[in-house]
């Protein structure tokens, strides 16, 4: 995948170029442009994209950890449960009748 610019379409993504869009290839190999007025870029931390766009010396300060959990149930069903645990918060919501999605962050110590 490759970021549009305004300037070139299908061309790669320069310092100091608006993004307007993606140029993709879909599983038969085919290319495609996908453009917008507001591009979000969200594509991981340990992306190629994010390596041309940011800092490549990333450090981890934390981890996401999440289980699905089935044949459970929640005291409320369909809303999502906090419950504020130490040394991080777990997140539980449904995701299927019979299944919960469990989520919890990590986050390394700095000491």
């Amino acid at each position: 995948m490759h970021m549009v610019c305004s300037a070139e379409q299908g061309k790669e993504w320069q310092d100091g170029q608006a993004v307007t869009g993606v140029l993709y290839k879909t599983s038969d190999d085919q290319e495609h442009v996908a453009t917008a007025n507001l591009t979000v870029v969200c594509d991981g931390m340990h992306s190629t994209l994010r390596k041309k766009l940011g800092t490549p010396d990333l450090k981890t300060p934390s981890h996401f950890v999440g289980l699905k959990l089935k044949g459970c149930s929640l005291p409320y069903s369909n809303f999502g449960h906090v419950v504020l645990a130490n040394p991080s918060p777990l997140l539980f919501y449904p995701i299927s009748s019979t299944e919960v999605s469990l989520g919890s962050w990590h986050v390394r110590s700095c000491f």
